[in-house]
């Protein structure tokens, strides 16, 4: 994963924000996941409170970690193996990036930055899919 210097700083320059509003930012989100995506809401426990701290402390490693891919790609890899064992498919990882990126927005985060992000899921979530379902990126390669 190669993210431009630019990038990286446009998303860093969200981490305070994001980590001294994680409860409402994570609500938000899970809110918007929820609200278009409903079939996706059994996958997750019922209190959320929890689900959004592992949420929040998940993209502080990930923001933290985003010139370490050494460090990183590890606990993407970790993630994306148990996320199969809650049924998600690849396309749920566009429905993640989508209501996240609208978690920026209505937080108030510039276009650039929103964008930094939009890249930056882009290739977190990429990767993971390539570790979950090999033949899906494979399948997708031949077929590009």
């Amino acid at each position: 994963m190669k993210l431009s210097p630019v990038d990286i700083t446009l998303v860093r320059s969200t981490r305070t924000a994001l980590a001294k509003d994680s409860a409402a930012i994570a609500a938000l989100f899970y809110g918007k996941l929820f609200a278009a995506n409903p079939a996706v809401r059994p996958m997750f426990p019922h209190d959320m409170q929890d689900q959004g701290r592992k949420l929040m402390a998940t993209l502080a490693v990930a923001v933290d970690s985003l010139e370490n891919w050494d460090r990183l790609a590890p606990v993407l890899a970790a993630l994306a193996r148990r996320h199969l064992g809650y049924g998600v498919e690849p396309f749920h990882y566009a429905a993640v990036s989508a209501a996240f990126l609208d978690t920026l927005e209505d937080a108030g985060v510039d276009d650039a930055t929103r964008k930094a992000w939009q890249r930056t899921m882009s290739a977190l979530t990429g990767y993971m899919i390539e570790v979950a379902y090999p033949e899906h990126h494979l399948g997708a390669s031949l077929t590009a």
